[in-house]
C-alpha cells in the first residue's frame, strides 16, 4: 500500500482573495447587531459569564480527552450532535428569554424553575459549541 501524499502547507490557497473579506462583507451589515444581541438577562450578569467561561474550556478539555482515541465516525457523530445541540440551546435560550419578558408568571416556584432553566440553556450553549469545536478540529487532524 502506497503511502499518503501529504496536503500542501497551503491547503487553502483561495481563502485569502475569498474567504475572510467574503465573511466579513456578508455579516458586516448585522455586525452590531449580533454583536449586541443578549441570550440572558442582566439580573444574571457577571456570574453566569464567569460560569460560562470555566464550563466552555472544561468542557473542550474533557471533550478532547474523551474523543482522542475514538473513531472518525465516532468523532463524526459527536461533532454533528454537539452543534445540533447547539442549535437548539440557542434557540431554546432566545425563546425562553422572550417567553418570560413577554408573560407574568403568577407562581413563584414557575418563575424559579423558568430562570434556572434558562441560566442552564445558557450554560449549555458554550458546552456544547465548545464540544462541537473540538470534535470538529480532531476529524481534520489526521
Amino acid at each position: 500500500m502506497a503511502p499518503r501524499s501529504r496536503q500542501s502547507p497551503n491547503e487553502l490557497p483561495g481563502w485569502k482573495v475569498w474567504g475572510l473579506p467574503v465573511f466579513a462583507a456578508i455579516f458586516s451589515p448585522w455586525q452590531e447587531k449580533i454583536t449586541s444581541m443578549t441570550l440572558i438577562s442582566e439580573w444574571f450578569q457577571p456570574t453566569l459569564n464567569v460560569g460560562a467561561s470555566v464550563i466552555g474550556p472544561l468542557t473542550c478539555m474533557v471533550g478532547y480527552m474523551a474523543l482522542n482515541g475514538s473513531s472518525r465516525r465516532m468523532k463524526r457523530i459527536v461533532a454533528i450532535a454537539a452543534l445540533a445541540a447547539f442549535l437548539l440551546f440557542l434557540l431554546a435560550c432566545l425563546f425562553t428569554k422572550y417567553f418570560l419578558q413577554s408573560t407574568s408568571m403568577t407562581s413563584t416556584v414557575g418563575s424559579h424553575i423558568a430562570w434556572t432553566a434558562w441560566a442552564g440553556t445558557y450554560l449549555f450553549i458554550f458546552m456544547s459549541f465548545g464540544l462541537s469545536m473540538v470534535a470538529a478540529f480532531q476529524l481534520r487532524v489526521r
